[in-house]
């Protein structure tokens, strides 16, 4: 059983069915569709408690509702389509990488040996 839930870790929803989308090396993801009799007010950091790999999969997109009837009638009367939960390593394929040479009009090196420093 696998749970979304808020940046606190209080239970929005159960999840039924999930697909998970990765590949070796790759930036996984998984996509979730909900059915609920009332609407869920989903956040962006939202998260999904489920341990397949230890990595914490978290909404990076709003989320989109579809209003199939009218609240609490049926128990698929907001359906939230296509939730996509990125895996941390989304965040470190985003990060630009910043070359800087002091004392130097170039902005760039050709060293393979570097160190990191700052934040």
């Amino acid at each position: 059983m696998a749970w979304i839930c808020d940046k606190n870790g209080n239970h929005r929803c159960e999840i039924k069915k999930l697909s998970y989308n990765g590949t070796f090396m790759e930036v996984s993801s998984i996509t979730v569709t909900v059915e609920s009799a009332e609407p869920i007010a989903f956040a962006i950091g939202d998260y999904i408690d489920w341990d397949y790999d230890g990595l914490r999969y978290t909404l990076d997109t709003a989320a989109g509702v579809e209003k199939q009837a009218r609240r609490s009638t049926i128990g698929k009367a907001f359906v939230y389509d296509n939730l996509v939960f990125l895996s941390p390593l989304q965040a470190a394929s985003n990060a630009d990488f910043l070359d800087v040479v002091l004392g130097n009009t170039v902005d760039f090196m050709t060293n393979t040996e570097f160190s990191f420093y700052g934040t």
